[in-house]
C-alpha cells in the first residue's frame, strides 16, 4: 500500500498524521508520499529537509487533486494500492487494518473508505451500532483506499474536473460501469476536521464544473448519495423479501441504499436517461424508458412499494401515472413519493412581489412542469384510489422575519394551517385499495 497525503498550509497536521501512519497503521517511510499543494505555512521547507519521505511540492501554485493523484501514483506507486488521504480525516487505530481486509474480500470491489463520523453522539452509536458494510456510489476523496488493479482498468483521474468531490465522483463511474463496487467499511470509521483546501474548492466555479461533467456523461443530475427523506418513509422487516420499483432512478443511488438496507430486496428501476440507466443496471435490472408513455412490462411481477423521489413535478400528467403504476402494485403495495410545496413562504413572498423566477434546482427547479399543494397532493392521490398513511414535512430553518411573514399570510388565508406555509417538502407514503 501507497498512502498520498495531500496537505495544504496543514504543517502540523501532517506531522500528526505521519505518527499515526506508523504507530496505528503501522506503515514505513517508503509507504508513504507528501505532497505540499502550494502552502504557506513552512510546509515545504520542511518537506526538503526530510530524507526518509518521498514527496511532491506544487510551487507555481495550488494544483488540483486529480493532478496530484496522478502525478504522485505515476512517479511513486508501482503496483501496489494508493490510500488517498488528506489530513483533515482522522486515522484511527485498525481502520485502514480492515479497509484493505474488504478491499480483497471480493474481486469485485475497487475502493473503500471508513464511515465517516461528525460529532461525539455519532461515535457513541458507532460503536454501539451493527457493522455493515454498504455499497456506495461515492467515497470521501480524501480518505478511500483504491485497488491498483481497479485504478489501472478504470484510468486516470480526468484532471479537466478542478474540484476533488467531483473529480472522485466521476472516476467512481467509471468504475462503477466496469463491474467495480465501492464500499464503506462498516467496522473502521474516521472524522473529519475543517479544511483549510475547502477554503480554496470554494473559489472554484461549481456551476462550470457540472457542466463538463452534464457534458461527459450526457446527464443532467448525479443523484450520487441516496435521499434520506425517502430512505426514512420505506420501513419494512430487513429480512423480508421485498419487489421494489423506483421510477426515475438516475444512477441508482436510492436502489443501492435499499439494497444496503434491506438485503433480501429484488431492486427493480425506471429510467428516461439513457447514460444513466447504464449506471443503475449495475445496481438493479432497470427499464429505459418514459414511464408517462405506459409501455413498461415487468413479466407479471407485483411490487411492494413504488418509488418516485422528486418525479412527480417532472411529469405531465402525474395522476395518470399514479392510476398506471397502480396496476403494478401487490393488493396494499404502497407508492413513497418526495413532493416539493410550492406553497412555502419563500415562493409565496417572491410571489406577491410579481416574481416567479426558474432556477437550475429548487422549488422553482426549471424542469419542473407540475406543481403542488399539501391539499392537491392528498386529493390527487385520493382521486386515483390511494389511501393517505402517511404525509411527512421537511421544513427549512426560518428567520424571525420568516416567522412574521408566515403569520401574516395565516391572516389573510383560510383554512390553511402553518405546516402548508413551512414545508419545503412532502414525503408522501399512500396504500393500493
Amino acid at each position: 500500500m501507497k498512502a498520498i497525503l495531500t496537505a495544504h498550509n496543514q504543517l502540523q497536521l501532517v506531522e500528526q498524521r505521519l505518527r499515526e501512519l506508523h504507530e496505528l497503521a503501522g506503515l514505513s517511510t517508503e509507504d508513504i508520499v507528501i505532497v505540499d499543494n502550494a502552502s504557506e505555512d513552512g510546509l515545504a521547507e520542511w518537506l526538503c529537509n526530510q530524507t526518509a519521505y518521498s514527496y511532491l511540492i506544487c510551487d507555481e501554485g495550488i494544483e488540483t487533486y486529480a493532478k496530484i493523484l496522478n502525478t504522485a501514483i505515476a512517479e511513486f506507486v508501482g503496483d501496489e494500492d494508493v490510500f488517498c488521504y488528506t489530513p483533515d480525516y482522522l486515522l484511527v487505530q485498525g481502520m485502514l487494518e480492515d479497509m484493505e481486509r474488504l478491499l480483497y474480500s471480493k474481486d469485485e470491489i475497487g475502493a473503500v473508505s471508513p464511515v465517516i463520523l461528525e460529532n461525539e453522539a455519532e461515535r457513541t452509536n458507532f460503536a454501539d451500532g451493527e457493522k455493515i458494510n454498504k455499497n456506495k456510489l461515492e467515497l470521501p476523496e480524501g480518505n478511500v483506499l483504491i485497488k491498483y488493479s481497479a485504478y489501472q482498468k478504470i484510468g486516470a483521474f480526468d484532471e479537466r474536473l478542478l474540484q476533488s468531490d467531483i473529480a472522485m465522483k466521476d472516476f467512481l463511474l467509471r468504475g462503477v460501469c466496469l463491474g467495480y463496487k465501492f464500499v464503506e467499511c462498516g467496522s473502521a470509521y474516521s472524522c473529519r476536521l475543517p479544511s483549510e483546501m475547502e477554503i480554496y474548492l470554494q473559489d472554484c466555479n461549481r456551476a462550470t464544473q457540472r457542466e463538463i461533467l452534464k457534458k461527459k456523461w450526457g446527464m443532467n443530475y448525479f443523484n450520487s448519495s441516496p435521499n434520506p427523506v425517502l430512505m426514512e418513509m420505506l420501513k419494512a422487516d430487513r429480512k423480508q423479501e421485498l419487489f421494489i420499483l423506483e421510477i426515475g432512478c438516475d444512477c441508482g443511488a436510492n436502489l443501492l441504499e435499499i439494497g444496503n438496507r434491506y438485503p433480501n430486496a429484488r431492486l427493480y428501476g425506471v429510467e428516461i436517461n439513457e447514460e444513466a440507466a447504464k449506471i443503475a443496471g449495475h445496481i438493479a435490472e432497470v427499464r429505459i424508458g418514459n414511464i408517462e408513455e405506459k409501455k413498461l412490462s415487468f413479466e407479471g411481477i407485483k411490487f411492494d412499494y413504488i418509488l418516485f423521489g422528486d418525479v412527480l413535478e417532472h411529469l405531465r400528467d402525474p395522476a395518470a401515472t399514479l392510476r398506471y403504476c397502480k396496476g403494478f402494485l401487490r393488493e396494499e403495495g404502497k407508492i413513497v413519493a418526495c413532493i416539493p410545496n410550492l406553497m412555502h413562504y419563500s415562493v409565496m413572498r417572491e410571489l406577491l412581489n410579481g416574481n416567479f423566477t426558474s432556477s437550475d434546482i429548487g422549488l422553482l427547479d426549471r424542469t419542473h412542469i407540475h406543481f403542488f399543494t399539501f391539499k392537491e397532493i392528498v386529493r390527487m392521490f385520493t382521486q386515483e384510489g390511494y389511501g393517505m398513511e402517511t404525509v411527512g414535512i421537511r421544513a427549512s430553518d426560518m428567520s424571525l422575519e420568516d416567522e412574521t411573514f408566515v403569520d401574516k399570510l395565516m391572516d389573510i388565508s383560510g383554512d390553511v394551517e402553518k405546516f402548508m406555509f413551512c414545508a419545503i417538502q412532502y414525503a408522501v407514503v399512500a396504500v393500493a385499495k
